[in-house]
């Protein structure tokens, strides 16, 4: 199980803020990428990813379609 906080990009390192507006993208799900509203229950999971922005979710989604 992750550290509850402080929560960092898995792509860039960013640390998360009480203010940021981040999304998940859950690891089980391998045939389709989905972006999931941010819940600290869901972060607190090893079967998430944590994504601060629109570039570190297109990082993501380059990763994910380069496995396809």
């Amino acid at each position: 199980m992750r550290i509850a906080a402080p929560y960092k990009c898995d792509y860039c390192g960013e640390q998360k803020r009480e203010t940021n507006h981040w999304w998940l993208r859950n690891l089980l799900i391998k045939d389709a990428f989905l972006l999931d509203t941010w819940t600290d229950l869901k972060a607190a999971t090893d079967d998430y990813e944590h994504i601060c922005s629109e570039a570190c979710a297109t990082k993501a989604l380059s990763k994910w379609m380069a496995t396809q």
